[in-house]
């Protein structure tokens, strides 16, 4: 039982972190990565540093253009990736899927205006907006995004 539990919260974190890529992509992150400090001279001109008692501004600088590193690659990955999974042609759901991504997360559209939009229920906007998620998080994170599309397609034709 236990393993059960440790797959299902596995499946919810590749499902969250889906959900919180493709939101960081439609939030401007790219602007705030591009902004951010990567020289002693910039720290210095915030003025934050006397409030750190003990520091050493080139560690600060280390570790702020390391994270800004890290972070454009997963941005770059992350839009290689949904690029690839929006080109991928497999007919009118997948381009309303599409669509019903980027009015949610890059667009910042309500899901009533969504639906009004594609002349479809709510629900029917939340199912397919699921269903696209779990199409990303195989392209995001391959093999396990990939099991936790099956478990869920199992579930659909069980229930």
């Amino acid at each position: 039982m236990q393993t059960s539990k440790k797959h299902k919260q596995k499946k919810d974190k590749r499902f969250q972190n889906t959900r919180v890529l493709l939101h960081a992509m439609g939030s401007g992150l790219r602007e705030h990565i591009e902004q951010s400090i990567t020289n002693s001279e910039e720290l210095e001109a915030l003025n934050i540093m006397t409030l750190i008692p003990f520091h050493d501004p080139n560690v600060e600088i280390d570790s702020f253009i390391k994270s800004k590193t890290r972070t454009e690659l997963l941005l770059v990955n992350a839009e290689q990736l949904f690029n690839a999974w929006a080109r991928s042609s497999r007919g009118g759901a997948h381009r309303m899927r599409r669509e019903i991504i980027r009015d949610w997360y890059f667009r910042k559209k309500e899901l009533s205006r969504i639906a009004s939009d594609m002349n479809r229920s709510e629900d029917i906007i939340l199912t397919q907006l699921g269903i696209a998620l779990d199409q990303l998080s195989v392209y995001f994170f391959g093999e396990d995004g990939l099991q936790r599309m099956i478990s869920s397609e199992k579930a659909d034709c069980n229930g």
